[in-house]
């Protein structure tokens, strides 16, 4: 709170947040009166939880933004004690919470580092789960997570579920570990039941509102014409590992090694690190922290030397 708003995310996710604290209207994001259907709402819930107990001004608007910052360190962290060993548990918090990108993502308002936190929580529950590390705590991680990812950056975030998860049942589909049931009916259920109710609600009350989630969000995306914020597709190349400095350097001897050791922990942390900018390079539309959540794979793959 020690410095003014950032245009543009940060004022505006700020001032979406405000009017919906102001209105009572949990429902419908609006910019300046205008609807604002451009994101899933839970950061505006969240922000409006911040100027519920410290006012409206800057503090309270990124009030929520060191909460989640926590929630990433002990995520990663958890993860860490259980699968790298418990000397990595500080490593993998400190690395964390000095990668570049979750500084500056804890500092200004965006749904980056929301996604990121939610991907945490799906992406460890399921590789807890994989590998017979608490079962049932690790399918409500997963599932839990899943949904409230979805609530916080909508198909985008079940999109880099399905690429990161994808590949790795596929690669390692033959290695015989205990296998527990996924109970899928209630699992995905439960998911759809955090996901779903907002997008239902608020498209049954506004006509054309579906055409907009479906073409302008995400097929614009991948049209240069479309929104803004264009750059090429290497521009990851270059924001990426500038983001991950000094941490991403020791996460590559730290894959190398894992591969040795954990060859299945290793593919994961891999394609966790790599799966997300490859993603987000294909769209027209870039911005730097659109990768944050790679960055506590990084972190990890660093911890585990």
């Amino acid at each position: 709170g020690s410095y003014g708003l950032i245009e543009p995310s940060d004022a505006r996710y700020a001032e979406i947040g405000r009017e919906m604290f102001r209105s009572g209207d949990l429902l419908h994001p609006r910019l300046l009166g205008i609807h604002h259907f451009h994101k899933p709402p839970l950061i505006y819930w969240l922000t409006d939880l911040g100027y519920a107990l410290f006012g409206t001004d800057e503090w309270g608007a990124r009030a929520a933004l060191g909460l989640l910052g926590l929630i990433l360190c002990g995520i990663v962290g958890d993860f860490a004690a259980r699968h790298l060993g418990r000397r990595a548990l500080p490593w993998a918090v400190a690395l964390t919470a000095t990668t570049p990108a979750v500084i500056g993502a804890g500092r200004m308002l965006t749904t980056d580092l929301l996604l990121a936190v939610c991907l945490g929580l799906a992406l460890t529950g399921w590789y807890d789960h994989f590998s017979g590390a608490g079962a049932r705590a690790a399918r409500l991680r997963f599932y839990g997570g899943a949904g409230l990812a979805f609530l916080a950056k909508g198909p985008v975030a079940w999109l880099l579920l399905l690429l990161i998860l994808g590949p790795f049942a596929l690669l390692r589909r033959g290695e015989r570990r205990r296998r527990a049931s996924w109970k899928w009916g209630w699992g995905v259920a439960g998911a759809l039941l955090l996901a779903l109710p907002w997008y239902i609600v608020v498209v049954v009350g506004t006509p054309g509102l579906l055409d907009y989630f479906l073409g302008g969000q995400l097929g614009s995306r991948f049209q240069e014409s479309g929104m803004g914020h264009p750059h090429p597709i290497y521009y990851y190349l270059i924001a990426y590992p500038a983001l991950g400095l000094p941490w991403l350097l020791p996460a590559i001897p730290g894959w190398r090694r894992l591969r040795r050791e954990e060859a299945s922990l290793a593919l994961f942390l891999g394609l966790w690190a790599v799966v997300p900018p490859l993603f987000f390079s294909l769209p027209a539309t870039k911005l730097p922290l659109y990768v944050l959540p790679a960055y506590p794979a990084v972190a990890l793959l660093a911890a585990s030397i």
